[in-house]
């Protein structure tokens, strides 16, 4: 135990503090108890300190929520392939962002996932910069953030190469939504069955466009 006025090692039970001579009686014994919890080698008046520091930390506010009001996405379908034979069947999109602000847009994040109407258990996969990313496993949904660290100019345009992969068992139906971080806002979304209808997306029917050249995002789940 530390003296709380000079900081000198006294014993658990002593009254008086040997060098400045102050009485110990009064001490807080839940800062005490602190103390030889988080095993602090400080003085008494510093350990106050660094338990005041670590619950600043600890209880400091995240940053704002991203604002989307400013943004419009579209996923654009470019094409599809198909292996039946392994029940594989690959979406190839566009994303499109657009910055319809007066600012610039430096880091946009966004929630990628999917839903799979099926018979049977399906996954599905997003194909993202040559990574594969599970979005449906067994057909439940797996969280992924995705951050795109283009900066986007005033009105300015980016197209991002997307693939959706579907493995499962024809017919059915699945769902590729971009959706705000952390949030239900739907960004985006493209419908596709597969065993009955032909893909369709919503809003608006899909164009195919070459993707812009010198895409880069980074991606964290």
């Amino acid at each position: 135990m530390f003296c709380r006025f000079c900081g000198r090692v006294v014993q658990p039970d002593s009254r008086f503090c040997a060098l400045c001579g102050r009485r110990l009686a009064g001490r807080s014994l839940r800062i005490d108890a602190l103390v030889r919890t988080l095993r602090l080698r400080t003085p008494y008046p510093y350990a106050i300190g660094v338990l005041l520091l670590f619950a600043g930390l600890v209880l400091q506010p995240g940053p704002p929520p991203f604002d989307y009001s400013n943004v419009a996405f579209e996923l654009e379908l470019l094409g599809e392939s198909r292996e039946p034979g392994a029940n594989l069947y690959r979406h190839h999109f566009s994303l499109i962002v657009e910055n319809l602000g007066e600012t610039r847009l430096t880091r946009v994040p966004v929630d990628v996932g999917a839903r799979v109407e099926a018979d049977r258990p399906a996954e599905v996969e997003y194909d993202f910069l040559g990574r594969r990313l599970a979005v449906v496993r067994d057909s439940r949904p797996i969280p992924l953030t995705v951050v795109l660290d283009d900066d986007m100019d005033a009105s300015e345009k980016r197209r991002y190469s997307i693939d959706g992969i579907v493995i499962a068992a024809p017919p059915f139906t699945v769902t590729y939504d971009i959706v705000a971080e952390g949030a239900e806002d739907v960004l985006a979304t493209f419908t596709a069955a597969v065993g009955g209808r032909g893909p369709e997306s919503a809003p608006g029917s899909p164009v195919a466009r070459a993707p812009r050249a010198g895409e880069r995002a980074g991606i964290r789940s």
